[in-house]
């Protein structure tokens, strides 16, 4: 049976999903440059990629073209 516990020491602020989508980008951002973000074609890359475009963090679109997909 799956049954996680959460030992949260400090505390955890309550933000809009956008904005948290925003300060997380930005965090990677710092601590990463020259990032690649694999294009699937999905709702979930096309939103990461939104997501960079708005906080003006430069990326490298990667599209996979196999004859599976």
């Amino acid at each position: 049976m799956f049954d996680p516990k959460f030992n949260l020491t400090d505390p955890v602020d309550i933000i809009p999903f956008q904005q948290a989508a925003d300060h997380t980008a930005q965090l990677i951002a710092k601590q990463y440059n020259n990032l690649y973000l694999s294009l699937s074609g999905g709702l979930d890359s096309e939103f990461v990629a939104k997501v960079l475009l708005r906080n003006h963090i430069s990326f490298t679109p990667v599209i996979l073209l196999a004859p599976w997909n």
